[in-house]
């Protein structure tokens, strides 16, 4: 959202937003928390079912159904369990922040009070969303090299794994990374700050 159309909740020209303008202006604070909280339940729900595809194709091949080839030897090939689990976790992580964040805010559209706090929660939690994914998909760069060097140990996979684990993943866990770090400097940190003024600035004026 618009610093300025939270910012308007309480200050005009006069320091005395009218009735209108405030009411306006939490109109549009409530619609862009439901927003958010519409954007991120389809977004959980879209890993979720790539999450779902991806084990069940791990788990056959695993298995040796889809190559004819013999079944893991897990004694020797367990890094796939990390590979599993990472995502997972992720996923699982994300969901328990968002329902934590719900709870804590059931009537966020009952007072200009009440929407600030839940958007200041909103921004806390996006920020910790970053840490929890950027920490996992670093960590799935040397899980996935194991991964590939166990499979190649054991002549299940070749070279062509080579450039896409060893050189294109790990570039674009780095690319990821970075745009995580600059985007929560420069927008979700600022934000947040914005956010905590005015928040203090009414528990001030109440």
């Amino acid at each position: 959202m618009n610093f300025a159309d939270i910012e308007s909740v309480w200050q005009s020209p006069d320091n005395q937003p009218g009735p209108d303008q405030l009411a306006q202006a939490h109109a549009r604070l409530i619609r862009d928390l439901r927003r958010r909280r519409r954007v991120h339940l389809l977004f959980l729900g879209v890993v979720l079912f790539v999450l779902t595809l991806f084990t069940v194709r791990v788990v056959l091949f695993a298995a040796g159904s889809t190559t004819g080839s013999t079944p893991f030897d897990f004694a020797h090939e367990w890094a796939v369990a990390p590979l599993l689990v990472l995502p997972w976790a992720g996923w699982l992580v994300i969901v328990m922040l968002h329902r934590r964040q719900a709870g804590r805010h059931p009537d966020f559209s009952a007072s200009v009070q009440a929407s600030v706090a839940a958007s200041l929660d909103a921004n806390r939690n996006q920020r910790q969303r970053y840490r929890v994914v950027g920490g996992l998909l670093l960590a799935s760069v040397p899980v996935l090299a194991l991964a590939v060097l166990q499979l190649q140990r054991l002549g299940k996979a070749g070279p062509e794994l080579n450039l896409p684990a060893f050189v294109l993943w790990p570039a674009y866990v780095g690319l990821m990374a970075l745009a995580f770090a600059v985007h929560d400097h420069r927008v979700l940190r600022v934000r947040q700050l914005q956010l905590q003024a005015l928040w203090d600035d009414y528990r001030v004026a109440a």
